[in-house]
Order: C-alpha cells, then structure tokens, then sequence
C-alpha cells in the first residue's frame, strides 16, 4: 500500500468511527460483509482503533450490541447471562483488538448459518471464542494468500524495469 493509499483508508477510517459514533446500532445493523475479502477491502475501523479514539467503553458497547444479535438468534435454553456478555466481550477486544468490526459482524452472520458447528443449546463464551478462532483462521489463510499475490505481483513489476545501462541506452 502507498502513502497515499494508507492517507486515503485512515480518513475512511475516521469518518466510519464518527457515524458509528452517533448511531452505533443502526450501524451495525447496516452492515452487511459477504467474505473475508469484503472485510478486508472496507474501511470499517479495527476493534483497537475504536477503543482508542472513542474509549474503551465504546468499543464494549459495539461488541454487546453485536453479541446480543447472535444470542437473541439462538433459541438456545443455556444462554449468556449480563456478567457472561461483560466477560466475553472484554475476553473478544484483548483476544482480538486487530479484528474490524465488520470481521466480528461475518464471523457472526457465519455461526449463524452453522459454518462453525452446532450449539447444541448452549450459548457462552467459549462456544464464541471457538467460533472466532475458526473464523481467524480462516480469515489469516486468505491474509497469507493476499499477500503472496502481492509479492507476486510486485516481483513481476520488478522484472519489468529496465537496468541501468538499458537506460542509458
């Protein structure tokens, strides 16, 4: 990524945190990430960089609000209570602080439609621990892939360049 480029996602950045400052549930709720990919290419801040610019109680709040869709997805009779919401999302935000917020929204959407396994009618915290550890699995193999391609990528516009005496030419 250029300069530039960098310059150009931190102030995407900036304006997410603003909007999602002044309406955090419509926002998340309008959110709607289809892959790793669509996650990667948002400008949708990192969990840390909420925590930082808004405060940590804010960061809490988006996870809590996230959270609470999933439990209220699961008809599940051994469900989170407040204290066990409270630690998970505090356990999510120190496990996870370079997750965006639409990465914790996917990984979310996919428990939902069982790509994780089943809950077997118990929803807590370590059922969503598991849940988030398969997804950055997943989500650091596509990483890992991006990233060679870009290595590719940047070998082959090597190779393209002239030498220093073909310049002089």
């Amino acid at each position: 990524m250029t300069k530039n480029e960098i310059a150009i996602q931190q102030a995407a950045e900036k304006r997410q945190l603003a909007v999602l400052q002044t309406s955090p549930k419509q926002y998340l709720q309008a959110m709607r990430p289809k892959s790793v990919d669509d996650v990667f290419s948002s400008s949708e801040p990192a969990l840390a960089m909420v925590a930082r610019e808004l405060g940590e109680n804010h960061a809490r709040a988006i996870v809590v609000i996230l959270l609470s869709e999933v439990v209220d997805f699961f008809n599940a009779s051994n469900t989170m209570n407040d204290a066990q919401v409270a630690i998970t999302t505090d356990l999510i935000i120190e496990e996870y602080p370079y997750f965006k917020i639409d990465d914790l929204k996917l990984a979310f959407r996919n428990a939902m439609k069982g790509r994780y396994g089943e809950i077997y009618n118990r929803m807590d915290g370590s059922v969503i621990m598991r849940w988030l550890k398969q997804y950055n699995q997943e989500r650091c193999a596509k990483a890992d892939i991006a990233s060679f391609n870009e290595h590719k990528d940047r070998i082959e516009e090597e190779k393209t360049g002239l030498f220093y005496d073909e310049y002089r030419k």
